[in-house]
């Protein structure tokens, strides 16, 4: 027994020696210093997470702002940018899903109007960022006038736009001239080179069928033309409805179109990337687009422009079908703050000037934008005409409906092209079911 303990109180004074050893080591791997500091070292931060949500395009705009997003990240280290990109019809159907599962990115592209409205705002999955902007009055003053009322619903802003769009019509500038032509300026000029060109084997308009909305461009400029943009409000409101003379007459213009044979052959399974192409490889004379894609056009001496021509009608002829239509919305379970730091970023006058720049595209919604030297000359050009020319905008009407009656409206649209039989009874019989 006694052996025992002996051995007992031996293994125990061992102990201590070697407990004694390794403390200084044990201190040293602690994080604690050599030198005798006893300061303990802090963990590196983790930075917050901002995933972005947009569209893929093959254009500029894709790497105009992955230029911004790259120079946030580099400019700190507290938040960092995980951008997404989708194709077109990819990006919102899985917007859709995650506004049904709640799972939202932080940051993402919108298209405002009804279809904003009913399927985001009113879901409650969207910020209201209307006290951060009246508390930020230096982001809110950068905008042009009214540009923040566009993502604005029952007096609270939801969505900030980012640009100013403009559907213009581009042409061909060398097939124009070979057959004697100047660019259109009323809806007659417009008939007489659609058939001067199709005698001399020239397809004249180039359109996209199978997503329907860029058949929607020409009924929306010509309904406007016509009749102003009172009409269309009123059917937004659902105090009016399309069988307003103004949509009767813009269906008839269109059939007048289609008369003539001036559109792409096999254009109702085209997309508009597809007829881009064509319109690029001189396949046809003009092509009603927005200049979200300006910079293919703009870089060509080939390609000109020129504003939709004068129906004789109410519309003004400087206001554009497009404007401050789409920008950006911040998901209200998301990262809010984070998000809206990186929103002021993206939407600096610096940071705009440098979209412009890489994106050779279309004018800022802020207005101090600092265009940067190497802006391309043609691009300068354009945007000093569109910024001088338009005095104002009407929304795309596809995305002012709510989604129900958009669908209607672009249904009704291309049957209207796909069949010339209908009189002008069917014509408003069809256009008084878009309800």
């Amino acid at each position: 027994m006694k052996k025992k303990l002996t051995f007992s109180m031996t293994g125990n004074w061992l102990l201590l020696i070697i407990l004694a050893l390794a403390l200084p080591v044990y201190l040293m791997w602690d994080g604690r210093l050599s030198d005798g500091d006893d300061r303990s070292a802090e963990p590196p931060a983790v930075p917050v997470t901002v995933t972005l949500w947009a569209q893929k395009s093959n254009d500029g705009r894709q790497a105009g702002l992955m230029r911004s997003v790259e120079a946030f990240n580099n400019s700190q280290t507290a938040i960092r940018i995980v951008p997404y990109f989708y194709r077109e019809d990819l990006y919102k159907s899985k917007l859709k899903v995650a506004l049904s599962s709640g799972k939202m990115p932080d940051l993402f592209y919108v298209w405002f109007g009804q279809s904003f409205e009913h399927s985001m705002v009113s879901s409650g999955r969207v910020a209201d960022l209307t006290d951060w902007i009246d508390g930020h009055p230096d982001f809110r003053d950068r905008f042009e006038p009214g540009a923040l009322e566009r993502g604005m619903y029952d007096g609270r802003i939801y969505g900030v736009p980012h640009s100013a769009y403009h559907m213009i019509i581009w042409y061909n500038k060398k097939m124009f001239l070979e057959n004697g032509l100047a660019p259109p300026v009323t809806w007659e000029d417009l008939i007489e080179a659609v058939k001067t060109l199709k005698e001399n084997g020239i397809v004249p308009i180039a359109v996209a069928g199978k997503e329907r909305w860029p058949l929607v461009n020409w009924f929306a400029y010509l309904s406007n033309r016509i009749g102003g943009s009172e009409p269309f409000e009123r059917a937004v409101r659902g105090e009016g409805d399309f069988t307003d003379p103004s949509f009767v007459e813009a269906a008839l213009k269109m059939r007048e179109l289609v008369e003539n044979d001036a559109f792409l052959p096999g254009f109702s399974g085209m997309t508009w990337l597809d007829v881009e192409d064509a319109f690029l490889d001189g396949e046809a004379a003009m092509y009603l687009q927005g200049d979200w894609s300006a910079e293919k056009y703009l870089s060509r001496e080939d390609i000109g422009f020129f504003r939709f021509p004068d129906l004789g009608g109410k519309g003004e002829l400087t206001h554009y079908y497009g404007g401050y239509g789409a920008g950006w919305a911040i998901a209200r379970n998301g990262n809010v703050d984070a998000a809206l730091q990186v929103l002021d970023f993206l939407l600096s006058p610096t940071e705009w000037a440098r979209f412009v720049a890489a994106n050779t595209a279309p004018s800022p919604a802020v207005n101090r934008l600092v265009l940067l030297s190497d802006t391309p000359g043609p691009v300068l050009e354009y945007l000093r005409y569109v910024q001088t020319d338009a005095t104002g905008y009407f929304g795309y009407y596809d995305q002012e409906l709510d989604p129900r009656r958009a669908q209607l409206l672009m249904d009704a649209v291309l049957k209207l092209v796909h069949e010339p039989e209908m009189t002008r009874e069917d014509i408003v019989e069809l256009l008084g079911g878009i309800r």
